[in-house]
C-alpha cells in the first residue's frame, strides 16, 4: 500500500534526514555553487509578476518546480532558506516513496530500506539535497509516479494511477527527462501478455495529464527558447551530424564514463555487494564462477580503455590529470565542492573504477539475468522508463556528473533484483553503518562548504546595502549571477559566443566560457575603478 501510517523503517529515514539537516544547517541565506540561483531567480520573477519565465540560464524548463516553491513562499515569505527546505521535504517524498517502490518489486522491507539509505548517501545526491537544484525534487516526483503506478496496476485501483499521473506530471513539468515515464507506458502495453495488459482507459488516464505537460514541453523548447536553450539545441545538431567515427569513439567514452559514475554512486552499497558476491562465489558451480570473472575482466578492460579516449564532443574533460585518465571525467557537483582536492578527486575516481568489479561479478554470476516469465505490466513499466531514460541521458549533448543521479533509482533496483539470495543480515547492518558514515562525512564537509560561503556571500549583500551597486561588486561567481551577471551578458550581446565549435579542446566549455571571461573582465574593470 501507498497510502498509511509511517512504518519503523519510514521513520528511520526520517531521523536520518533530521540528523543530516543539523549537520549541514540549510537556514541560511545564500546559494549554493550550481544552477539553483537562476531556479531561484524564476521564482523572485513569478513572485514578482505572476507570469511564470524561465531564467536565460536555464536549459531545463520546470514550473512545477517554480510553481510549488513560489506557492510556499506566499505563505511563508520568499528566502533562499525556504528554497533550500522545498528540496529537503521532497527528498523525504523520495526515500518514502522509493522505500515502498523497492517493496512493490519485491525486496524485502529491511532490504527496502537500507537501498533507500543507499540513494540518500550516495555523493552527489547527498550534496544535491541542500541545494535548489532539480534533481532531488525530479526524482522525487518520478520515484512517487512509479510507486503509485505500480501500486494501482497490482491492485487495479483507478485513484493510485490518477494520482500516478499527477506525480508523473510533476516529473515532467520538472525536467524534461520525465518524458521517459510515456515511453514506459507505451511498452508495458507492447509487452504485457494479454491477461496483464492496462486496458485502454487505464492507458489513457495514467498519460493524459503527463502527455498535455510533455507537449507543453516540447512547445517551449521549440518555439520559443531562451538563448541556453537555443545553443544546446545547436550543439545537439553538430553532435547528430557528426561522422560515425567519430560518434563511435563517444558512445564508447559515454558508456565507460556512464559505468565508471554509476559504481561511484553506489558505493554506499558496496559491503552488502561485496557481501553477495562472496555469498554466491561460494555457492557457485566453477563454471559459473569462471564465466563471471572473465566477464568481469572484459568489462573492466573496457570501462579503461574508454576512460582514456576522452570527449572532444560534448562534455568539459575533468581538470585533474591522472596516469591514465583525467580524473572525474565529467565534472560538475563533486568536483565544484571547495573540499574536493585533487587527491580526493583522483581517490574517488579510483573508487568508482575499483566498485565496478565486485558490480560487475554479481551480475554476471546471477543464475538468471532475465526473468523466468514475462513481468507484469507494473515491473515493465518500471524497466521501459529506466531504459528511456538511460537512452536519453546517453544522446543528450550535455552530460555532467547530476545526470547520472536520475539513473540511480533503477540502479538500485537492479542491484536489489540480484540480492535476493544473498548475505546475512550482519553484512547489511555493515552497509548501514558505511551509507551513514559516507553520507555524514560529506555532508561534515558541505558544513564547511556553506560556512565559506555565508561569509562571501554575507560580504558581498553587506557591500550591496553600503550603497554600492551589484554590478559594481566582485563578489562569488554564482552571487554575481544571482543578481543579473548572466541577464547583463545577454543584454550586451553575448560578447565572445560562438557557434558550437565541431571539436572542442580539453576542458573547454563553449558556451559558458565567453561569459565568465566577461564577467572577469567586468570585475577587473570595477578594481581598478573604471
Amino acid at each position: 500500500m501507498i497510502a498509511g501510517k509511517l512504518a519503523a523503517r519510514d521513520v528511520f529515514l526520517l531521523g536520518i534526514v533530521l540528523a543530516a539537516a543539523l549537520i549541514v544547517n540549510p537556514l541560511r541565506e545564500l546559494l549554493t555553487w550550481d544552477d539553483g540561483w537562476a531556479y531561484a531567480r524564476s521564482v523572485e520573477n513569478l513572485l514578482t509578476t505572476g507570469r511564470y519565465q524561465l531564467d536565460q540560464w536555464s536549459a531545463a524548463n520546470m514550473p512545477v518546480q517554480i510553481g510549488v516553491a513560489a506557492g510556499l513562499a506566499k505563505v511563508f515569505g520568499y528566502s533562499l532558506t525556504l528554497l533550500r527546505l522545498t528540496t529537503l521535504i521532497f527528498l523525504i517524498v523520495l526515500l518514502l516513496s522509493f522505500r515502498r517502490l523497492a517493496e512493490a518489486c519485491g525486496c524485502r522491507p529491511a532490504d527496502a530500506m537500507v537501498l533507500a539509505l543507499a540513494l540518500f548517501a550516495s555523493p552527489v545526491a547527498a550534496i544535491l539535497s541542500f541545494t535548489f537544484m532539480s534533481d532531488i525534487q525530479f526524482l522525487a516526483w518520478l520515484t512517487l509516479s512509479l510507486a503509485l503506478y505500480k501500486a494501482g496496476l497490482a491492485q487495479r485501483r483507478s485513484l493510485y494511477i490518477l494520482a500516478g499521473s499527477v506525480a508523473a506530471a510533476g516529473s515532467i513539468g520538472t525536467r524534461q527527462f520525465g518524458i521517459a515515464l510515456l515511453a514506459g507506458w507505451v511498452i508495458a502495453v507492447a509487452l504485457s501478455s494479454r491477461t496483464q495488459r492496462p486496458s485502454l482507459a487505464t492507458f489513457l488516464l495514467a498519460t493524459g495529464l503527463p502527455s498535455l505537460l510533455a507537449g507543453w514541453q516540447l512547445w517551449m523548447g521549440a518555439g520559443e527558447p531562451n538563448v541556453t536553450q537555443a545553443y544546446r539545441l545547436a550543439e545537439q545538431h553538430v553532435l547528430l551530424t557528426q561522422p560515425i567515427h567519430a560518434l563511435a569513439k563517444e558512445a564508447i567514452w559515454r558508456s565507460a564514463v556512464w559505468v565508471q559514475y554509476s559504481a561511484l554512486y553506489l558505493l554506499p552499497l558496496m559491503p552488502l555487494v561485496v557481501g553477495a558476491g562472496v555469498f554466491r562465489f561460494q555457492n557457485s558451480s566453477p563454471q559459473v564462477r569462471t564465466r563471471a570473472a572473465f566477464l568481469t575482466i572484459l568489462l573492466m578492460i573496457y570501462a579503461g580503455i574508454g576512460l582514456s579516449l576522452n570527449s572532444t564532443l560534448t562534455v568539459r574533460q575533468g581538470i585533474v590529470s591522472g596516469p591514465v585518465w583525467p580524473a572525474l571525467g565529467i565534472i560538475w557537483v563533486i568536483p565544484s565542492q571547495p573540499w574536493a582536492s585533487h587527491s580526493l578527486q583522483r581517490l574517488l575516481d579510483l573508487a568508482g573504477y575499483v566498485a565496478i568489479a565486485p558490480l560487475a561479478f554479481l551480475l554476471f554470476s546471477a543464475q538468471r539475468l532475465l526473468p523466468e516469465h514475462r513481468p507484469d505490466a507494473g515491473t515493465l513499466l518500471i524497466a521501459g522508463t529506466g531504459v528511456t531514460m538511460f537512452g536519453l541521458v546517453f544522446i543528450y549533448v550535455q552530460l555532467n556528473d547530476t545526470y547520472v543521479v536520475a539513473l540511480l533509482p533503477f540502479l538500485l533496483l537492479i542491484v536489489a533484483s540480484i540480492l535476493r539470495e544473498g548475505p546475512s543480515w550482519k553484512w547489511s547492518a555493515t552497509t548501514i553503518a558505511w551509507s551513514l558514515l559516507l553520507l555524514f562525512g560529506v555532508l561534515g564537509l558541505t558544513r564547511q562548504n556553506f560556512d565559506a560561503q555565508q561569509r562571501v556571500w554575507d560580504a558581498a549583500d553587506e557591500a550591496v546595502a553600503s550603497g554600492i551597486p551589484y554590478d559594481r561588486v566582485a563578489g562569488p561567481k554564482h552571487w554575481a549571477e544571482y543578481h543579473g551577471a548572466f541577464d547583463d551578458w545577454v543584454a550586451a550581446g553575448t560578447p565572445g559566443l560562438r557557434p558550437p565549435p565541431r571539436i572542442l579542446a580539453i576542458g573547454e566549455d563553449p558556451f559558458h566560457d565567453p561569459f565568465y571571461r566577461w564577467l572577469h573582465d567586468r570585475d577587473a574593470r570595477n578594481m581598478s575603478g573604471q
